[in-house]
């Protein structure tokens, strides 16, 4: 594993844990300002309003459990992509749900940041 794919692993696991802390701080500096995030219910939103969902308490990730994470570094960005156990509130309303999702980290301010989020849902088993 080369250094660029443990740099964004490790960035990767902060933004997950800090979704599931709601610590819009640390989300603020991991998030790219031109961030497309697209959930597994298909809403879509940007950093504005991604960070505002989870302030407003409208949208809480409580857990998030990766699996089968393939990395691929693309020079200047790196490429994601797995399968995600998740418990979230949308709107006071529980799910729990296992995703496939792709994201793209890129290499900004000397650091990296959530480029692009984008998951589909996996049928229940």
């Amino acid at each position: 594993m080369t250094d660029t794919i443990s740099e964004v692993l490790e960035t990767n696991r902060r933004f997950l844990r800090a979704l599931t802390r709601n610590e819009a701080d640390l989300l603020y500096s991991l998030l790219a300002d031109d961030l497309i995030y697209i959930h597994a219910s298909s809403a879509k939103d940007n950093k504005d309003s991604l960070l505002s969902a989870l302030l407003s308490g409208a949208l809480l990730f409580r857990r998030l459990d990766l699996a089968e994470v393939e990395s691929l570094d693309l020079g200047g960005w790196v490429r994601l992509s797995g399968k995600c156990s998740q418990t979230i509130f949308s709107n006071g309303r529980r799910e729990e749900m296992a995703v496939r999702f792709t994201a793209a980290y890129v290499h900004r301010q000397d650091r990296w940041q959530l480029n692009f989020w984008q998951s589909t849902r996996l049928p229940n088993k």
